[in-house]
């Protein structure tokens, strides 16, 4: 994955807890009385501001590159590793993809979890999980390949489905 040299307006980044989102600009804005520069990213439903002076690198990544994408629709093509059957174990590994970040880390999590349902009822944490590791691979798979929203979603949704029915034969 592409490290971010530096943001400039225009920039696309996905952010560990907002998504995917767009630089805009640079504004000053004054917080706790003291004024400083900040990117305003927007994203899908909200804007974020990053502090110039400060970034935390951690919170946000480059979009993935069309060859990144790529490797990321092989992983989904892939066949499912089997979750663990401990809850704990299984937040956890949520938890930890949510936190690297990592388009490969979110497909291996996305494949695993479509695959868990189809046997078993996901608890309330893994089905948003699921979905909303969903709508951000369809968002970044949308930008990334200049392709509508509605259209990266179905890829998404086709992907896994026929990567579930060729497991379901091979079973």
């Amino acid at each position: 994955m592409a490290a971010i040299k530096q943001l400039k307006e225009g920039n696309w980044i996905v952010h560990k807890r907002h998504g995917i989102g767009q630089i805009q600009g640079v504004e000053q804005k004054n917080i706790s009385g003291e004024p400083a520069d900040y990117y305003r990213v927007e994203t899908h439903n909200s804007i974020v501001w990053l502090p110039v002076n400060d970034l935390n690198k951690d919170a946000f990544r480059a979009l993935a590159s069309p060859a990144e994408f790529e490797e990321a629709v092989a992983i989904l093509q892939r066949t499912p590793r089997q979750m663990p059957s401990n809850f704990n174990s299984r937040q956890k590994r949520i938890r930890d993809v949510k936190a690297k970040n990592s388009i490969k880390a979110i497909a291996r999590l996305v494949r695993d979890l479509w695959y868990r349902q189809t046997g078993r009822t996901l608890s309330n944490t893994e089905h948003r999980a699921l979905r909303r590791f969903m709508q951000r691979l369809a968002a970044e798979w949308s930008v990334c390949r200049d392709i509508e929203a509605d259209e990266a979603r179905e890829r998404v949704y086709d992907i896994l489905r026929s990567s579930q029915a060729q497991q379901a034969m091979a079973d």
